[in-house]
């Protein structure tokens, strides 16, 4: 009698895996089949931003240039989406990597739309915790940037535009 129950029971969770698997591909079928035109060419335009993106930061890791800053600046400002997410990331690891060259540019470029993608990038990394560990870690990584400032020999008003960096570094946006 179990047996005979053990065996519907694994006969029933076998059609449903089935039936939810042939949904999955039904499903992504019509998306593909109803996506227009314009999504699609949307589509091909971020892969290729998304591709020249790495591509421009794979330079600046290797070397900072002017020209690689205000290309990388450019993508920033046509990215959208799950992209915006991915260039506030790549945004952070500049910082981390560069951080005396993409101080000099943000200060020399304040309407920058990596600032903005610097600021959301370190924003997300920050909502990681909740609460007073939160504050204190959020405190401590502004006091490190300080003190990264000033360690890197940064000019007063590169230091101070540090400042006004973390200052509108706001993890509360992605509770």
């Amino acid at each position: 009698m179990r047996g005979l129950k053990l065996q519907r029971l694994l006969l029933i969770g076998l059609m449903l895996q089935t039936a939810c698997q042939q949904s999955e591909q039904a499903t992504d079928l019509r998306k593909s089949q109803l996506a227009s035109p314009t999504e699609q060419y949307i589509e091909a335009q971020r892969t290729d931003t998304d591709v020249l993106t790495e591509s421009t930061i794979k330079k600046l890791v290797l070397g900072p240039s002017l020209h690689h800053w205000e290309k990388l600046d450019s993508l920033a400002c046509l990215t959208g989406g799950e992209s915006t997410g991915n260039m506030g990331l790549a945004t952070v690891k500049l910082w981390e990597l560069q951080f005396q060259s993409f101080v000099t540019y943000l200060t020399q470029h304040p309407k920058s739309c990596l600032r903005q993608s610097l600021v959301w990038g370190m924003s997300e990394e920050q909502s990681v915790l909740k609460g007073t560990a939160r504050a204190v870690a959020l405190a401590a990584f502004k006091k490190e940037v300080s003190q990264r400032a000033a360690m890197a020999g940064l000019t007063q008003a590169e230091q101070q535009y540090c400042k006004l960096i973390m200052a509108d570094v706001k993890p509360e946006l992605y509770d």
